[in-house]
């Protein structure tokens, strides 16, 4: 007499504590996800102003030529002999970190000093930097256009009087972070912590869709 050959086939339903840890996996994943704060993205702070300036290459440069890209904007002069210089490093490491993660941010450093600051001076400047200039512009025009797009940012400028070929001019140290839409989206200091701030705020926005 031949032996049973018969096996047992394997159960068609899985055991009944696998189906358990899936409808509580199913039922508390999607619940975490709801409880789990949504990125907050930073207020406004009013338009940007409408300004037409030139830049380091000696063209033309108005707001809508940054299209639907975000803008960072800080404000130097050539002379400076310290501050400026250190704010030109910190965007140089924001225009590394753009080229790295193509991020479409731009670049904009306004001359407090116009009369000096010439293009051609600003391209000497912005050679010292490694500035590329489809990512960082450098833009220079009249006292009175000057002073009014600084003002337009919320931001302060006053020329000192002074003893040498320097120029005692005090400015904002602030970063300014402008949206697509052309609104400004917070004021940065440049030290470590607001640069992370800044870049964090801007990598948001671009997720955003800008704005």
């Amino acid at each position: 007499m031949k032996e049973d050959s018969y096996q047992p086939k394997e159960p068609i339903l899985k055991p009944l504590w696998a189906w358990v840890l899936f409808s509580i996996l199913a039922l508390t994943v999607p619940s975490l996800a709801m409880l789990w704060p949504a990125p907050i993205p930073p207020e406004r702070f009013g338009q940007a102003p409408s300004f037409e300036l030139t830049d380091q290459t000696g063209n033309s440069i108005s707001n809508p030529q940054f299209g639907d890209k975000l803008w960072i904007v800080d404000f130097i002069f050539t002379r400076c002999p310290d501050v400026c210089p250190i704010l030109s490093t910190k965007m140089k490491h924001l225009q590394d970190k753009i080229q790295q993660e193509s991020a479409p941010i731009k670049l904009v450093s306004i001359t407090v000093d116009p009369r000096y600051d010439t293009p051609s001076i600003l391209t000497e400047y912005a050679a010292q930097f490694g500035a590329d200039d489809s990512i960082w512009k450098f833009l220079t025009g009249n006292d009175g256009d000057i002073q009014s797009t600084i003002e337009g940012f919320q931001q302060a400028v006053e020329r000192m009087e002074s003893d040498d070929d320097v120029p005692n001019i005090l400015h904002s140290q602030r970063l300014v972070l402008v949206d697509a839409a052309g609104d400004v989206r917070g004021f940065y200091a440049s030290d470590a912590e607001g640069l992370e701030q800044l870049w964090n705020d801007a990598t948001l926005l671009v997720k955003l869709g800008g704005d």
